[in-house]
């Protein structure tokens, strides 16, 4: 159905090349040597797609190449499977988060914070994207943050610290000051990382 059939079965690769998005097209027609010398017989990617309908969808392909006996592909047995709702739901995601009047900020499990909105940049004093890239800690007083990175470790590892759900702490603004916050913890999957 994703290429506009109404049935399963074979895929030609002319035909999933041809409705493959031409940047993506570039970058598959690249591992070509590999898959075909026979050095690799996995293939995976995501991929740009038009649909009959004219709409661009967002694959996943995954399979496996069959080898004949001179040992160049003969088949390849896979699957296809349409991303474009789970790539809307990240849309999504990010236009609430970012619009959230509340100050928002996810951290990786280094400590890192991979993502902030505006109301953490405006109460943070952080001009937007900044805060992308500093440990957490930069937001932690100076006389707290020798502590805080075994805090964090705790809440982040396996065998988790709950936090309670709502705790007033210090936030240690751009300008060097301080102000008393809110906090919440939530762990959130993201990539198979907390």
């Amino acid at each position: 159905q994703i290429l506009g059939r109404a049935h399963g079965g074979e895929v030609d690769a002319d035909e999933l090349l041809s409705q493959i998005d031409p940047r993506d097209r570039e970058r598959l027609l690249g591992t070509a040597p590999e898959l075909l010398g026979g050095t690799r017989q996995d293939f995976n990617g995501q991929f740009r797609v038009r649909v009959p309908s004219g709409d661009e969808h967002v694959i996943a392909a995954h399979g496996r190449l069959v080898l004949d006996d001179r040992n160049a592909p003969a088949v390849a047995h896979g699957v296809i499977i349409d991303l474009t709702r789970q790539h809307g739901v990240e849309e999504i995601f990010g236009l609430v988060f970012a619009a959230s009047p509340i100050a928002m900020l996810l951290v990786d499990p280094h400590g890192l914070i991979v993502l902030s909105n505006a109301a953490a940049s405006k109460l943070s004093g952080y001009p937007a994207g900044e805060l992308v890239g500093l440990p957490v800690e930069t937001l932690i007083p100076p006389a707290a943050r020798s502590g805080h990175e075994s805090l964090r470790n705790g809440f982040t590892s396996s065998d988790r610290r709950p936090m309670a759900p709502l705790r007033e702490v210090h936030l240690h603004t751009r300008s060097g000051g301080d102000v008393l916050v809110e906090v919440t913890l939530n762990p959130v999957m993201v990539a198979r990382q907390t």
